[in-house]
């Protein structure tokens, strides 16, 4: 899967007016998440965006081979699509042509149809450069690694809904930042935010995307979560987390110093469980680890992302789920049984707690961490 490499990357942050022609452009011909609902059966920008894997497989190359120009700059830019070499020449003047492919955003393949080394994504108003989850090659999805930094999707908006319920602040860092999308997408009315994240190319491109909006007071900067310390303490700190609930666990430890005083961390991760372990016992095991502060976990068992023991089990996912059969085939020579989606709120606390909500069920009444 073609992506831009760091020094790509890197150069068009510094130079970023290939990318700003682009998205001039797509602004003035009204290139909107939301224009495209009513053909893609959407109720929302939030769920065509959260979808985008479905709608490339059932309306990719439709898009692609689309009369209209905007639906075959979406084929190309959203949905991993390439577009045959006449359709992605009449979409876009010569000129914002020329600059793309000098910058490396779209390349040519041999038969001189068109295919982005980007996703470039519009939502609310906000447009951001990411890597492509995926690309559409024949009519199948291509998956090529984990993309460094993500375009806005299932878990963005998750996160954005999750922080919406956060008392006021006036100043945010965003761990593991990635493309930038939470910093710019959250309505916050920040007065200081830093988004952090371990790989150079991703701040390079968040780097990018602020200066593409016209942000420049968001701040980014190459750190890791658990060392990152900028002398700052933080109204809030939200952690869209990609991966193993281990790298949560340890970044909860030491969240605290995070905070400033009445702070709240947001976290949304993940529980890959074996079957001999439970959400409410895992949880409390690793409460057990996070000092001076009171936990609030939100059990959802609903997730699109999630699986039972029993789908687990017979790699077979439910009606809705966005899980493969064969991810399910591999949780189990992993040995999980169960995976859970849980939204975590950590505040500082002298008298740390735990309190667990599982979705549509009862509340836990808060208990000691520490005896």
């Amino acid at each position: 899967m073609g992506k831009l490499d760091t020094s790509a990357v890197e150069a068009l942050a510094r130079d970023p007016r290939s990318a700003a022609g682009l998205i001039e452009f797509l602004r003035l011909s009204n290139y909107r998440t939301r224009s495209f609902m009513d053909a893609l059966d959407e109720e929302s920008p939030e769920d065509v965006l959260g979808h985008t894997a479905l709608h490339a497989l059932v309306a990719g190359e439709d898009f692609a081979a689309s009369a209209d120009p905007a639906e075959r700059l979406f084929a190309l830019l959203t949905l991993g699509a390439a577009v045959a070499a006449d359709g992605y020449d009449t979409a876009l003047p010569t000129h914002v042509r020329a600059a793309l492919e000098h910058g490396g955003i779209v390349v040519r393949e041999a038969d001189g149809a068109a295919r982005a080394a980007v996703s470039i994504v519009e939502y609310d108003g906000v447009f951001v450069v990411a890597d492509k989850l995926f690309e559409l090659v024949s009519g199948e999805i291509q998956l090529d690694g984990e993309p460094l930094a993500m375009p806005p999707h299932f878990s963005t908006f998750r996160t954005l809904a999750a922080a919406s319920r956060l008392p006021r602040a006036s100043s945010l860092l965003d761990v593991g930042t990635g493309a930038g999308s939470i910093p710019l997408l959250r309505r916050g009315g920040y007065e200081v935010v830093t988004g952090i994240d371990v790989q150079p190319r991703a701040v390079a491109m968040a780097r990018l995307n602020a200066k593409l909006n016209g942000r420049p007071g968001l701040e980014f900067v190459v750190g890791d979560c658990l060392t990152f310390a900028d002398g700052r303490r933080y109204g809030h700190v939200i952690f869209n987390s990609p991966g193993e609930f281990e790298l949560v666990d340890r970044f909860a430890s030491r969240v605290g110093a995070l905070l400033a005083p009445g702070g709240v961390c947001l976290v949304l991760a993940w529980l890959q469980l074996r079957a001999d372990q439970t959400v409410d016992a895992y949880l409390r095991e690793c409460a057990q680890r996070w000092r001076d502060v009171q936990v609030a976990a939100r059990v959802i068992y609903g997730s699109p992302f999630s699986a039972t023991r029993d789908e687990v089990t017979r790699a077979r996912p439910r009606v809705g789920s966005y899980l493969t059969p064969d991810f399910l085939a591999q949780l189990r020579t992993e040995h999980v049984s169960q995976r859970t989606e849980v939204e975590l709120t950590f505040q500082p606390s002298a008298a740390p707690c735990l309190s667990i909500v599982e979705e549509d069920g009862p509340r836990v009444t808060p208990q000691p961490m520490f005896e």
